[in-house]
């Protein structure tokens, strides 16, 4: 009889834990159970995936409407500025994975088409050993059509947190799915009120003028360990947006490609809408430079840093790799604005993109406006 209650102890016990690494697996939804920042086996997936559509209930209320005059007076998501110690490599982190390339799309009928390409040789890039503070770059307005792709794709996302409205950057990444910051989808708090709701996508947008229309949102996942503990290496986030006329968002105005586990050759336009002094939030500013630093004050992956001067408003703009206007393919999504030191007005870091980042991206493309 003994022997029987052990035997069907351990059975219970061996089904529960199989469940457990399933769901684990999953990326659950949520609240974020997948661990610590570091606790996934291999290559760090940066906690997971997490998912909320519980804010499809408050997107789409007549009294949650984003007129003209509330997208003006939204304010600037805050920059996260960092007053610690720190450390900085002029080299990067050797990758863990093989790097690669996924090509972006214009504006068209066909579905997003997915493509990787293994051979980064036939990529040219300006290879850099790095820069001390201040590396050097060059900032200037959109003086393109923002209605041509790649600008196209860029725009200003609209979002109320903690019964406050603000605004960030993001960008069209294929299919339905948009990308951004992670603390402009949520607070990283590890609470499920700390979720971004009523957002709104503004694709081109210029001077309070919205050609494009505004998008609303199906549901938004970040990194788990952005989720829990607020790390700054996975401060990267993202949205599947509900179509429009039956078309989605990518159909419309674009997509960029998307570059993951890159080691040289990092080379970089910045995107993204500031709204803080000196600027107002009314236009596309962009930024030109090159791979500055790692913050090895982090463990590895270690966030990057390039010379930008954007303010709070420009959080989750794109960093575009080998940008190449409206006749490429390549226009590869390799970044997003995150966070700078305060003593270093004039940088802007980014998480790192390896595996994390493209576990995220993989889980917004394959994310439907329908789910």
């Amino acid at each position: 009889m003994r022997r029987r209650v052990l035997r069907l102890f351990y059975l219970v016990a061996g089904i529960i834990f199989l469940a457990a690494v399933i769901f684990a697996a999953s990326g659950g939804t949520g609240a974020a159970s997948q661990g610590g920042p570091d606790s996934t086996s291999g290559i760090d997936q940066g906690g997971g995936n997490v998912s909320s559509n519980t804010i499809t209930l408050l997107s789409n209320s007549d009294s949650q409407q984003w007129t003209r005059e509330r997208m003006l007076a939204a304010q600037p998501y805050p920059l996260e500025s960092l007053n610690n110690d720190h450390e900085f490599s002029l080299q990067l982190n050797p990758s863990k994975g093989d790097p690669a390339f996924i090509s972006g799309s214009p504006p068209t009928a066909v579905q997003f088409d997915i493509s990787v390409q293994q051979d980064v040789n036939s990529l040219v890039q300006t290879t850099t050993s790095g820069y001390d503070y201040p590396a050097p770059f060059v900032r200037y307005q959109n003086f393109d059509s923002y209605q041509v792709y790649p600008y196209s794709t860029v725009g200003v996302l609209f979002f109320k947190q903690y019964g406050i409205d603000y605004r960030c950057s993001a960008v069209s990444i294929g299919n339905s799915a948009i990308w951004t910051a992670g603390h402009c989808i949520h607070k990283g708090d590890n609470s499920e009120d700390g979720w971004s709701t009523n957002i709104r996508f503004a694709p081109a947008y210029k001077n309070g003028s919205t050609p494009f229309g505004v998008w609303t949102t199906s549901h938004i996942t970040t990194k788990g360990s952005w989720y829990q503990f607020g790390d700054l290496r996975y401060d990267m986030a993202g949205a599947v947006l509900n179509e429009w006329n039956n078309q989605t968002i990518s159909e419309v105005v674009g997509s960029l490609g998307f570059a993951y586990n890159q080691d040289s050759g990092l080379h970089w336009l910045n995107f993204g809408y500031p709204s803080s002094e000196p600027f107002d939030g009314k236009t596309q500013q962009l930024c030109v430079a090159s791979f500055a630093y790692a913050d090895t004050s982090m463990p590895a992956p270690s966030p990057i840093a390039m010379g930008c001067d954007m303010t709070p408003g420009s959080s989750g703009g794109p960093w575009i790799l080998s940008f190449s206007g409206q006749v490429g393919q390549t226009n590869y999504l390799n970044g997003n604005n995150s966070y700078r030191y305060s003593f270093h007005p004039r940088e802007m870091f980014s998480p790192y993109f390896g595996d994390a980042a493209k576990s995220l991206y993989d889980a917004l493309l394959a994310g439907s406006s329908s789910n």
